[in-house]
C-alpha cells in the first residue's frame, strides 16, 4: 500500500449523526401527547357538559310531570269532592221531598178526617141543644183545616225543596193570592185535585173552579195546562 511518493494514507472516518425530522423530535412528541390529552380533556368536558344538560332537562320533565300528576290528581279529588257534594245535595233534596210529601199527605188525611166529622156533626145538628155550641165546634174545625202555622211550616219544607218556588212564582204573578200560592206549590208536588180539596178545606169541584181561575191568572194559552207551566216552566 504505497504510492508513487513513498507516502502511506489511511482511511478518514467521518460520524455523521443524522437527526430525526422535527415531527418526531422530542418537543413534538411532547406536543402530540399535550395535543391529544386536551383533546381527550375537551371530550370529557363536552360529553359531561351534553350529559348534565340531558340530565337537567330529564329532571324538569319529570318535575314537570310531577306537577302535571299533581295538579291532574287534586283536580281529580276537587271533581270527586264536587260529585260527593252533589250526591249529598241530592240526597238531602230527596229526603226533604220525601218528608214534604209525607207531611202533606198527613195533612190531607187530617183534614179527611176534620171534613168527616164536620159533615157528621152537620147531619145531626138537630141533636145539639145549644146552637152556640154547634157553632163553636164546626168554626174549631175550620181553624184546624186552615191552621196558618201548619201551612208556614209546608212553605218552608216546600222552599227547601222547591228553591223558592213560591217566592219566586209570586214575583213574576204578584196578582196571585195566598190560595192561589197554595194551589201552585200543591200541584207542583203532583198532588190531585182530590187530594188538594182537604187542604184548602174546599169541594174537588172547588179546586177544580180554582185551577181554571189560575190558568186566567197565570195567562197560559188554551192548549197549556197549569201542571205543565209549574212543572217545566223556569221560574
Amino acid at each position: 500500500g504505497a504510492n508513487d511518493s513513498g507516502f502511506h494514507t489511511s482511511p478518514i472516518k467521518i460520524g455523521i449523526s443524522v437527526s430525526p425530522p422535527w415531527y418526531r423530535s422530542k418537543w413534538a412528541l411532547v406536543t402530540y401527547a399535550v395535543l391529544i390529552l386536551s383533546l381527550l380533556l375537551l371530550f370529557y368536558i363536552l360529553h359531561k357538559k351534553k350529559i348534565d344538560k340531558e340530565q337537567r332537562l330529564l329532571k324538569i320533565e319529570l318535575a314537570q310531570e310531577q306537577r302535571e300528576r299533581l295538579i291532574q290528581k287534586t283536580i281529580e279529588n276537587d271533581r270527586r269532592i264536587v260529585e260527593l257534594k252533589n250526591e249529598a245535595l241530592e240526597s238531602e233534596v230527596t229526603l226533604k221531598s220525601k218528608q214534604l210529601a209525607n207531611s202533606a199527605m198527613a195533612l190531607v188525611k187530617k183534614n179527611e178526617t176534620l171534613q168527616e166529622l164536620k159533615k157528621d156533626l152537620t147531619q145531626h145538628k138537630s141533636s145539639f141543644e145549644d146552637f152556640y155550641s154547634y157553632k163553636r165546634l164546626l168554626k174549631k174545625i175550620d181553624h184546624s183545616i186552615s191552621h196558618k202555622d201548619e201551612w208556614h211550616v209546608f212553605e218552608s219544607n216546600f222552599n227547601q225543596v222547591h228553591e223558592e218556588f213560591l217566592t219566586i212564582l209570586k214575583s213574576k204573578h204578584p196578582d196571585l193570592s195566598s190560595k192561589d200560592l197554595k194551589v201552585c206549590a200543591f200541584i207542583k208536588m203532583n198532588l190531585s185535585s182530590k187530594e188538594i180539596a182537604p187542604l184548602l178545606n174546599i169541594s174537588v169541584r172547588g179546586v177544580e173552579t180554582q185551577r181554571y181561575r189560575l190558568k186566567q191568572k197565570l195567562n197560559l194559552e188554551s192548549d197549556k195546562s197549569v201542571s205543565d207551566y209549574l212543572r217545566n216552566v223556569n221560574l
